[in-house]
């Protein structure tokens, strides 16, 4: 099989994406609403605390501040379901759309191929390497962009807040991107050997299963098991590093976040800016670190997608095709 770079691979899911175009508009715009209501939201909360509640200047108007606040949060939670929903109502039809493909080439292609290809290797690419791909559009395209805008229009109104602050805050970024590549880097190959021993093990199981009754008889039970328990071993070995990898990255992220938070306070404290401030602040590092860490978590899984994406879409650029000798 070809090796394919990331991009090509990224390039193709995108196009085959790209028959359900419309969706692909309304989830995007969903997004890209979603992410103005949820960075106004702390600006309000400031507004609240500073004008309406510390200067009580206007009862009227701090109630019908509140009121708008509250109908921000339900909006924010009513579009955020249907971006998941919408996002994997695509998923599940692009998946569906590449199985019809994948089956389709395979049920045409020369018994030569089946000769020398494990069939278990064959369910896995069909079954599930197609299943992982679905993260790259559930995680994927639309996501991603979606935590994009965010993390650009909480710069925007961290600026309009405090310039100092907003500087400070902008350390962040450069930290959050050398370790998310970090740990991207670790998580491909983490999910390349995953993805590896599991088809190892359904070719395996399925072969012996299959030739259960020539084992039976030169009385192999015991040296075809040893075999089996070794397979089994490094499969857990392969997925304990991915859950190793994904334990670790969770932590250092919370970790930089309180760091942030605190330091703000600190400053906030020292330098004596109003509570509004501090408040749309520490709500701002949250939504700054949360689709950071997002961001980084969709790679992570975007990564599993690839890889499965990558097994799958070479199995559709085989070229075992029978001829067409119809006349």
């Amino acid at each position: 099989m070809k090796k394919q770079s990331t991009w090509d691979i990224i390039k193709r899911l995108f196009k085959i994406g790209m028959k359900f175009r419309s969706w692909f508009i309304v989830t995007l715009i969903i997004s890209i609403v979603l992410s103005v209501i949820s960075t106004y939201r702390p600006y309000l909360t400031m507004q609240i605390v500073d004008n309406d509640i510390i200067k009580l200047q206007d009862e009227g108007l701090m109630m019908k501040h509140i009121y708008i606040l509250v109908a921000l949060v339900f909006g924010e939670t009513i579009l955020n379901f249907f971006l998941v929903y919408f996002s994997n109502f695509i998923s599940q039809n692009v998946i569906r759309d590449i199985r019809e493909r994948l089956y389709h080439k395979l049920i045409y292609f020369r018994t030569s191929f089946f000769d020398k290809t494990a069939i278990g290797q064959l369910v896995t690419r069909a079954v599930g390497d197609v299943e992982t791909i679905s993260t790259v559009y559930t995680d994927g395209f639309l996501m991603v962009f979606g935590d994009i805008l965010r993390i650009v229009f909480v710069l925007i109104m961290m600026f309009q807040v405090d310039v100092h602050l907003s500087y400070i805050s902008l350390a962040i970024l450069p930290l959050m991107v050398v370790i998310t590549r970090f740990f991207q880097k670790k998580l491909r190959k983490a999910f390349g050997d995953e993805r590896t021993w599991t088809a190892n093990q359904n070719s395996f199981v399925q072969e012996r299963l299959q030739g259960m009754s020539l084992i039976q008889v030169f009385n192999r039970q015991e040296a075809e098991f040893k075999k089996f328990d070794q397979i089994n071993i490094t499969l857990k070995a392969a997925l304990l590093r991915t859950v190793f990898i994904f334990s670790l990255f969770f932590p250092v992220v919370e970790l930089i976040s309180s760091l942030f938070i605190g330091f703000i306070l600190f400053y906030g404290g020292y330098i004596t800016i109003s509570a509004g401030v501090v408040i749309a602040f520490i709500q701002y590092i949250s939504m700054l670190i949360r689709p950071l860490r997002q961001i980084a978590d969709r790679f992570n899984n975007i990564q599993r997608g690839i890889v499965g994406a990558e097994r799958v879409l070479g199995v559709m650029d085989e070229d075992f095709a029978l001829p067409n000798e119809g006349t």
